[in-house]
């Protein structure tokens, strides 16, 4: 089966930590998967010229990134200059251009299109590849948010995921992570018949994992200042209005005044994302700065230590599509919370215990549960093990193949 694959993200990621979110772990963990688990002749397309040096270094890490896309790291020069980059893109000239280069890439891997699949794992489908006339075109639905609740992110995100959609055409199939995705896809899309609308569930990297290494548990704590005997409150992901950051402070906060003798640490770990200044002022408002740290991004050869080094790990988002961290969490032998909201009972089932998202004092009863019961939290981190093992790349990649195959024969 011959492949097209959109590795726009991976370029971003390269260029930005910022971009290193979920959808970049998706499309950095489905693409070496399917190349493990299926019979496949692909490659990786990305439109933006400014970005396809970036996408280069992701094949080869060593490699240098040209100077002009390094400029794209200073913020002062990003915000202006992206709608002149779109408007530019949109014009005559740069489409030409892109149907030039991807009528080469096509012709140097030797693929027809006519018997081949491309496939998005976000964006919008290009006009250049309506235009080669791709055998079966496939779109991954992370969820269908900008939609439902467009004050959770800038305009400029909700006017992207409007285009995606828009892009779409009555004989594209659709992948979505959850089956709560599918629900709000059927719901608010009528291109795309149900039919050709498929769930293919996420899994956790395999490299997460319970850590063995006491000396390296133990320089983790240093590192973030951990107390001897203090508890470790975990949470993973963007920092934006969505996670309901806010919330999980409020929790937090009237844990510690339950309990004033018991010492407990909370670790929100991400890139600081759109809105960040509420929490930040609701920090030091409430005097929380030593209770409370942001440790930014942080890689994944740390992650699994962070992860199992947590007493809890958090994620009562008001929102997702499928939720990775809770599970790379469960896969590291954590106990976890979440919302019960979207996909998050979907991922989590009984494995985790499940909260109302607008309810601090229930997130604050759950929090007691578990950092206050040994038995609750090793009987939700042994669950949690054994329903992160039924989450699996290999999986992930044979579905989405099955995709493909279907894209191709309805064609």
């Amino acid at each position: 089966m011959q492949l097209v694959f959109d590795t726009t993200v991976l370029a971003q990621a390269a260029r930005s930590q910022r971009s290193r979110t979920g959808i970049h772990r998706y499309a950095s963990q489905l693409l070496p998967a399917l190349e493990r688990s299926c019979d496949l002749h692909g490659v990786g397309y990305c439109r933006d010229p400014l970005l396809r040096g970036w996408q280069s270094a992701t094949d080869s890490p060593a490699g240098p990134a040209p100077s002009l896309t390094g400029l794209l790291r200073h913020p002062a020069l990003v915000r202006p200059a992206k709608p002149l980059w779109r408007a530019l893109q949109a014009s005559p000239w740069a489409r030409r251009r892109q149907r030039l280069h991807l009528d080469n890439l096509l012709h140097t891997a030797g693929i027809d299109p006519e018997r081949a699949v491309y496939h998005s794992p976000y964006a919008a489908i290009p006009p250049e590849v309506r235009r080669a006339g791709f055998g079966g075109v496939v779109l991954t639905i992370h969820d269908m948010l900008p939609l439902i609740e467009p004050h959770l992110f800038p305009h400029e995100t909700v006017r992207g995921f409007r285009a995606t959609l828009a892009s779409l055409r009555p004989g594209d199939h659709l992948v979505c992570v959850s089956g709560s995705t599918r629900d709000d896809v059927l719901r608010l899309q009528r291109t795309v018949p149900a039919a050709q609308v498929h769930v293919v569930p996420l899994a956790a990297a395999a490299g997460l994992e319970p850590v063995q290494d006491p000396a390296a548990l133990e320089d983790l704590r240093q590192r973030f200042g951990l107390a001897p005997g203090e508890r470790l409150i975990l949470s993973v992901g963007t920092l934006e209005p969505r996670k309901n950051l806010l919330l999980t402070l409020e929790a937090f906060q009237r844990l510690r005044a339950r309990h004033p003798a018991t010492p407990f640490r909370l670790l929100l770990v991400g890139a600081q994302g759109w809105q960040i200044a509420p929490l930040l002022r609701r920090l030091k408002a409430d005097g929380l700065e030593e209770a409370v740290r942001l440790a930014g991004f942080v890689e994944d050869a740390m992650l699994a230590n962070l992860y199992y080094c947590a007493d809890v790990f958090v994620y009562p988002s008001l929102y997702e599509g499928f939720g990775l961290p809770p599970l790379e969490a469960m896969q590291c032998g954590t106990p976890v919370i979440v919302s019960r909201r979207s996909s998050l009972p979907e991922v989590v089932g009984e494995a985790g215990l499940q909260v109302d998202p607008l309810d601090p004092d229930d997130l604050c009863a759950a929090l007691e549960r578990v950092l206050l019961d040994p038995s609750t939290r090793y009987a939700l981190a042994r669950q949690g093990l054994e329903r992160a093992r039924t989450f699996h790349w290999r999986r992930t990649a044979e579905e989405t193949a099955q995709v493909y195959r279907l894209a191709l024969e309805r064609r």
